[in-house]
């Protein structure tokens, strides 16, 4: 992925979307704050994607709730997918479309 930034040399904000989606796609831990670095990217190229991820990040706290309660800390593997699945299936989509139209200006 980081050979993406020499085909995109003379755009450095472009340059810095994909570091930064790539750190957090590839990072085993996703914090919640991690995800305010994107936000920036989110409003300059309306990136769909890490917009839902950004949503739905907070349904990571729902093991807050059996933490309080009584002490131990439970993950439920249906939120992870929801949380998940539709960031993936709409990164893929737009990347798709990204390299499609790039595609198409550069012929």
């Amino acid at each position: 992925p980081l050979l993406l930034l020499k085909r995109f040399k003379n755009k450095p904000i472009l340059q810095s979307f994909i570091i930064f989606g790539v750190y957090i796609i590839v990072t085993p831990t996703i914090f919640n704050w991690y995800l305010l670095w994107m936000i920036p990217f989110i409003v300059y190229y309306r990136n769909i994607a890490f917009l839902i991820l950004s949503g739905t990040c907070m349904l990571s706290y729902h093991g807050l709730i059996g933490y309080y309660d009584n002490g131990t800390w439970s993950k439920m593997p249906i939120l992870i997918w929801v949380s998940y699945l539709p960031f993936y299936i709409i990164l893929i989509y737009e990347i798709y479309k990204f390299f499609k139209t790039q595609k198409v200006n550069t012929v």
